[in-house]
């Protein structure tokens, strides 16, 4: 995935094309899109109705991709419990210096990226035990533990099989 529009901190879903927008775009004050269309006699500015905007956010996952509003993530996230979760991913063990030992499940956890007007913020796909992204005292997560595995427009079958997974395997 690539950032089409680092120099405007957006990008533009075109959902006649279903990919991103490749035109010079325009953004008026009060919100409506526009850009120019070209043809024999010129250009001339037309609205891109139906479009979509995404916020671009000035940080990069685990492999330097900027994060977009609209974006599908992934991590792993520490769970600690007496028996192993069924999809468990691995499983850490430590000893304390009084010799007990401690047992961490690690699991993968599934969210979107979204934008509120002010922050951004990860929406967890599904409900993986205790797992969220989110506990009372904040961010469980780092943004730079996360992984971009797509967007909400090009893969909503990843979205449908990752929602059909947890549901699975909380059904076992």
């Amino acid at each position: 995935m690539s950032d089409l529009f680092d120099d405007y901190g957006y990008r533009v879903w075109c959902p006649h094309h279903k990919d991103w927008e490749q035109h010079k775009y325009f953004l008026c004050p009060q919100g409506k899109l526009w850009h120019y269309q070209y043809n024999n006699t010129g250009q001339r500015l037309v609205p891109m109705n139906g479009h979509i905007l995404e916020r671009r956010m000035n940080k990069m996952d685990k492999n330097a991709t900027r994060f977009h509003a609209g974006d599908i993530v992934e991590t792993e996230s520490m769970l600690i419990c007496r028996e192993e979760p069924e999809h468990c991913t691995r499983m850490e063990k430590y000893e304390s210096e009084d010799g007990s030992v401690s047992t961490y499940w690690y699991i993968t956890v599934y969210g979107i990226v979204r934008y509120n007007g002010d922050n951004f913020y990860i929406d967890e796909i599904g409900d993986n035990h205790s797992s969220s992204f989110y506990d009372p005292m904040g961010a469980k997560f780092s943004w730079d533990d996360l992984t971009i595995i797509g967007d909400i427009h090009h893969d909503k079958k990843l979205i449908e099989d990752i929602t059909a997974d947890i549901l699975e395997k909380k059904s076992k």
